[in-house]
């Protein structure tokens, strides 16, 4: 095996886990949207009485749109709530995150204006804190997969050679 087939290896070993490093990353880009979008719901709700189809309408988030949980919710509009589970499976979230999520989805639209409130309130704590915690881990495991991809590579190399 010669120096380059060796460095070819070693170099995609390594994007090979960058790209998934990256994958890992998605987490946090996902909780920072539904946040925001829980934030704009929550400040619609309280100051114009929106109705929950409406909400979605005018929303825009680029992840939650590439990732295909706005449409979903859109294309269904007055029965948005019965479809929360599967735009809530398009996004890339941790288990506690989705169950939090999904939890929200059963009693979004079915509440009264003020215990809706609350309820994203709680949500979005939650959201919070979860945000807060991966925001500590994500970046080192990001890193670890990134070492890990690269010593794969380097022992693949020096095994062949």
């Amino acid at each position: 095996m010669s120096l380059a087939g060796a460095l070819i290896l070693i170099s995609s070993a390594y994007f090979l886990g960058r790209a998934i490093a990256v994958r890992e990353g998605e987490v946090l880009k996902a909780l920072d949207s539904v946040i925001n979008m829980l934030r704009f719901v929550y400040r619609r709700m309280e100051t114009e009485n929106t109705p929950l189809y409406l909400l979605f309408e005018k929303y825009k988030d680029g992840y939650l749109e590439d990732t295909g949980f706005l449409p979903i919710l859109r294309s269904h509009g007055n029965l948005a709530s019965r479809f929360w589970s599967e735009a809530v499976d398009k996004l890339s979230l941790t288990s506690e995150a989705k169950t939090e999520l999904l939890h929200f989805g059963e009693t979004l639209g079915a509440l009264d204006l003020e215990s809706q409130l609350k309820r994203i309130n709680a949500c979005m704590d939650f959201l919070g804190q979860e945000r807060e915690r991966l925001r500590v881990s994500v970046p080192l495991k990001q890193k670890s997969i990134k070492t890990v991809s690269f010593l794969f590579g380097a022992l693949t190399a020096i095994v062949l050679l």
